[in-house]
């Protein structure tokens, strides 16, 4: 099953003309300057904007069409906003609670397993609170929930972290992106931050001047040196990563990834955990020969499989890792010194420190 969204809308500004696919499970990030087109592609799949000739799917179910039009009550679509948009009369409970009440109307409430992320969310002390007693990160993870309880057939994520400060941001990024993986059902989460997109998306669409430019695996089109995401100077990987071991004396975590084991500063979760790792271009050097005498502890070996120069006198590498890969930026001075090139050989080096 697929999300099929196709529709084309002249705006004083620019025109959107869509047609993509959305996996049915995982979340999906949509990615773009502000303007691109992303929020009228939530509104298109939520029915809050009627386009003529677009047309949306869930599967076999239609939901609009040149003869039908499923009106946004009876979509199934959950919803959240840049502000949590909560009832202000009602408790913490309440809110979840009207929403449960919607969930049950469509059944099998068990599988959303509400309880359960209401206590993942920490909100178990705060069901008898008002909204306006909340701070902001609660209130987000309030109106996260509620939208989970109505048992969406779609998930629409609207920027939810613009509003929260950036501690407060990265802090529940790593949470929400375990989270979403785990409802097993399509997200849709537009965001312009590169950050939230690696940290919590498997899957990305890239809109410009509302069109789609790419889609396909997140680190694929993270480290596709085609891409714009490649060359900037905010450029990353992302990883899978399970937690297997703790140095308790040395403030460690070991992490567990396909491109091979990583150290990084102590992270407060239990063994097995489950966790995205980005690795900032910026943060990765490289050698070609495998250092001894050094402080950086993740040092693995790879091949370069592309590079690309770019402005500021920085060139970025694409190295292959255990078929993974992962970027590096260096200098144009390191990579002629070096006399990098395709096929080389090479260690990356990543401060363990520097991993998020």
């Amino acid at each position: 099953m697929m999300i099929n969204v196709a529709f084309r809308q002249q705006y004083d500004s620019c025109q959107i003309a869509l047609d993509i696919q959305i996996p049915n499970k995982g979340v999906t990030a949509v990615f773009g300057p502000s303007g691109a087109g992303k929020s009228t592609l939530l509104r298109v799949i939520a029915g809050l904007e009627s386009i003529d000739d677009a047309t949306v799917s869930v599967g076999d179910d239609i939901w609009q069409s040149n003869s039908r039009f499923v009106a946004t009550h009876e979509r199934g679509v959950g919803m959240v906003f840049q502000q949590p948009c909560l009832f202000e009369h009602l408790t913490v409970e309440q809110n979840i609670l009207y929403s449960t009440r919607l969930g049950r109307a469509r059944k099998s409430l068990d599988e959303y397993r509400v309880d359960d992320f209401i206590s993942r969310f920490g909100l178990a002390p705060l069901m008898q609170r008002l909204p306006h007693t909340l701070s902001g990160g609660e209130q987000q993870r309030v109106a996260i929930v509620r939208a989970i309880a109505a048992q969406p057939k779609v998930l629409l994520m609207d920027e939810p972290l613009s509003s929260l400060d950036d501690g407060l941001k990265a802090e529940f990024m790593d949470e929400l992106g375990v989270l979403l993986q785990n409802l097993h059902l399509p997200v849709v989460y537009v965001t312009h931050s590169l950050a939230e997109v690696a940290k919590i998306s498997q899957h990305l669409l890239l809109i410009e001047q509302g069109k789609c430019v790419g889609q396909g695996k997140t680190n694929e089109l993270l480290t596709d040196l085609d891409s714009l995401l490649a060359k900037s100077i905010n450029a990353k990987s992302a990883l899978e990563a399970t937690v297997i071991s703790h140095d308790t004396k040395h403030h460690m975590s070991v992490l567990a990834t396909s491109a091979g084991d990583l150290f990084t500063t102590k992270i407060d979760k239990p063994i097995s955990h489950k966790l995205k790792v980005v690795i900032q271009a910026k943060d990765v050097s490289v050698t070609l020969s495998r250092q001894q005498d050094t402080s950086i502890l993740n040092v693995l070996e790879g091949q370069v499989v592309g590079f690309e120069n770019t402005e500021s006198g920085r060139v970025t590498l694409k190295v292959s890792v255990n078929s993974c890969f992962i970027l590096s930026q260096i200098t144009q001075r390191s990579f002629s010194q070096l006399a990098i090139d395709i096929g080389c050989k090479v260690f990356i080096q990543i401060k363990s420190m520097a991993l998020c």
